[in-house]
């Protein structure tokens, strides 16, 4: 008796929560009227079932699962409230959700809602905050320092490991053996000294065991491997500024007697016409620089060159530390 009641409910085509109620009565189930009576107040309204209280759960666990194939419409878990519109569920449905939260997380969101401090104390709030930043900023910075040091350090440490092979010559001596070419000066004539000077190092950075490194691991510092002043035993040290100082005058001066010497074996070209009497000058000065804030500023790139030139991945050596 009862399946063949909860069948006929079925074949009728009754939807609970919708507008779509079955043909059942002159004022249920109109277009546009929501149902919101319960399942079983809405059948025995219909009298189409006695009220029997062993029907309740059997119509129950039936508009459940009726309820359940309506998750995909416009329909509200919270409230059971359908809608037509789905623009307007989304509206309802975020509000509702806030609202059937458990007391615990609605307590907790008033919890942290506080009286704005007065303009007064917010300006001492800043106050304090920016000393705060201040003083961060001041030991990062100190953290930075203290950090380049012991990298350089260890770089040193690997370098001068006695297991790591030295260089055959001092770079003081290596640099001094240094020979300008013609196409070397050639160079010089077409742009400018650092041009150059480019062009004659190329030759000797890219040759092996070289007395000057530098690592992709220490930014711009460039080491060199020579004889400290108070030292009897070579090592490696840092390239300070002014021995790379030296070092570019020393090219200076190789580049000024190999340009000397091109005057005298070509005297005969620069006087033949004005046009070569220009450009002689023009090398002249190109060689001699062009004050002191040009050569500084020139410097600075050849060093940055050297560095990047040179540069490769220092790798750590498996007894250094044994």
């Amino acid at each position: 008796m009862v399946s063949n009641t909860v069948r006929s409910f079925q074949v009728t085509g009754f939807k609970f929560g919708t507008t779509q109620v079955g043909k059942c009565g002159p004022n249920v189930g109109r277009p546009g009227q929501e149902a919101n009576v319960g399942a079983l107040e809405f059948i025995q309204t219909l009298h189409i079932v006695p009220q029997n209280k062993q029907l309740e759960p059997m119509i129950g666990t039936w508009f459940d699962s009726t309820k359940n194939t309506m998750s995909s419409l416009n329909y509200c878990k919270y409230c059971d409230k359908y809608f037509h519109f789905k623009d307007l569920y989304d509206q309802h449905v975020i509000t509702c959700e806030y609202f059937h939260r458990s007391r615990r997380q609605r307590e907790r969101q008033e919890d942290a809602i506080e009286a704005l401090p007065a303009p007064q104390e917010q300006f001492k709030l800043i106050q304090h905050l920016a000393l705060k930043v201040h003083q961060l900023e001041t030991e990062v910075y100190k953290l930075k320092i203290n950090m380049g040091v012991r990298k350089r350090r260890m770089i040193l440490e690997i370098l001068n490991h006695r297991g790591n092979p030295k260089p055959p010559t001092l770079f003081r001596d290596w640099y001094k053996n240094m020979a300008v070419t013609t196409e070397h000066l050639d160079v010089l004539f077409e742009h400018d000294l650092t041009d150059g000077i480019k062009s004659l190092l190329t030759v000797y950075l890219h040759q092996q065991d070289i007395p000057i490194v530098s690592f992709h691991q220490k930014m711009n510092t460039v080491y060199v491997y020579d004889r400290l002043e108070d030292e009897d035993e070579p090592c490696w040290i840092l390239l300070e500024n002014p021995v790379f100082q030296q070092w570019i005058n020393n090219l200076n001066h190789l580049f000024l007697q190999s340009f000397l010497k091109w005057q005298l074996e070509h005297a005969h070209m620069i006087r033949a016409g004005e046009s070569e009497k220009e450009r002689n000058i023009a090398n002249m000065h190109k060689i001699n620089g062009l004050g002191e804030r040009y050569e500084s500023k020139r410097r600075q790139q050849l060093r940055k060159w050297v560095y990047e030139t040179v540069a490769k991945d220092i790798h750590l050596m498996e007894d250094m530390y044994v």
